[in-house]
């Protein structure tokens, strides 16, 4: 299963479940939710700034 973050409120939520599994044990079930949880935000990020960056660029034509 892969974690799709679609807006800003569901990124905080992933962002405030990743602070509760700092620290979990290297190969348990709660350092892979982190690893997914750590690459959904990278992709909203990603996809979030190229968006933004568009949207700038078409204001300023």
């Amino acid at each position: 299963m892969s974690l799709v973050i679609r807006n800003d409120v569901e990124l905080l939520a992933a962002v405030d479940r990743a602070q509760e599994l700092l620290g979990c044990v290297e190969g348990s079930a709660e350092q892979r939710e982190l690893e997914e949880i750590a690459e959904a935000v990278e992709q909203y990020t990603q996809i979030t700034l190229a968006q933004r960056h568009a949207a700038n660029d078409h204001t300023r034509s």
